[in-house]
């Protein structure tokens, strides 16, 4: 089981609130010492936030969604704009993409097709 995902980020307590307000992760832990912050998404899953250089490159976030549309819709209502239009896809969803403060991909989709 995997017990978090971890990114290395500019500044970890603005990625955090960046984070909280956009997707609803909640803090877990900070640690002043190093500014490591460990987020928590009520849905499940971690997100560790470790200060240092970004690298993206290979990495993308995939986040589950119930209501995509809806999901677009309040984020552009915090200034958050995704990159390009809502897209469908074969496998049977639909995705929006956006990018971190440090340019890491994350993706938003919902499933389409039902049972999935």
């Amino acid at each position: 089981m995997v017990h978090m995902v971890e990114l290395t980020v500019r500044d970890a307590a603005a990625s955090a609130r960046w984070y909280v307000a956009a997707f609803g992760f909640g803090i877990e832990l900070t640690d002043a010492a190093t500014g490591f912050v460990l987020l928590h998404h009520p849905g499940g899953g971690r997100l560790a936030l470790r200060p240092g250089e970004p690298v993206a490159a290979g990495v993308k976030l995939h986040l589950r969604v119930a209501d995509l549309d809806a999901e677009v819709e309040r984020l552009r209502g915090i200034d958050i704009a995704p990159h390009g239009a809502v897209k469908s896809s074969g496998e049977g969803y639909r995705r929006a993409r956006f990018a971190d403060p440090d340019g890491v991909p994350v993706v938003l989709f919902e499933w389409c097709r039902p049972g999935a």
